[in-house]
């Protein structure tokens, strides 16, 4: 298992990736716009991203697991001295370790390459794992976004963390 910058050579398995696991990640988060239904749609924002990497606004990962993308990770919101963590997890690797590899490793990225001394990150309440994989790796809760986002029919709430890098 390898965290690796996303590159165009991960866009066909990131794809799969995405429409693959479609239904488990909208359990818990909002959809993907329209524009993640075909290849070529997907491939033009996925560029977009990656141009951000070139940019130093933001870094968009991927972990690769025997040539597949098995999850994405992501340092955005960058400023001078923080940044914001996101990731997901496909459904088949959930609970085996990758989302606290992925976030571990960007911590190290923000730390180490990119001199940040403060990580954030967002988990939403209805799911508990993501909130764990936080608290595992070190951060911790300070506070809570209410009324965040509708989910199927649902108001959420998020809980909202730091991690002071030294």
């Amino acid at each position: 298992m390898e965290l690796e910058l996303l590159e165009e050579r991960h866009f066909p398995s990131l794809y799969n990736f995405e429409q693959n696991n479609r239904g488990w990640f909208e359990q818990f988060v909002p959809p993907r716009p329209a524009s993640y239904d075909s290849f070529a749609s997907f491939r033009d924002v996925t560029n977009r991203l990656v141009e951000e990497h070139e940019e130093g606004t933001a870094f968009f990962y991927v972990v690769v697991k025997d040539g597949e993308v098995i999850a994405r990770a992501n340092l955005i919101n960058l400023t001078d001295n923080e940044g914001e963590v996101g990731y997901r997890v496909c459904e088949q690797w959930s609970g085996k370790g990758v989302a606290s590899f992925a976030v571990t490793q960007l911590i190290e990225q923000a730390r180490d390459e990119l001199d940040l001394k403060l990580l954030t990150a967002k988990a939403a309440l209805n799911n508990p794992a993501s909130m764990r994989v936080l608290e595992k790796v070190g951060f911790t809760k300070v506070g809570l976004e209410k009324n965040a986002f509708v989910l199927n029919g649902k108001t959420l709430s998020l809980a909202c963390y730091e991690r002071v890098l030294s």
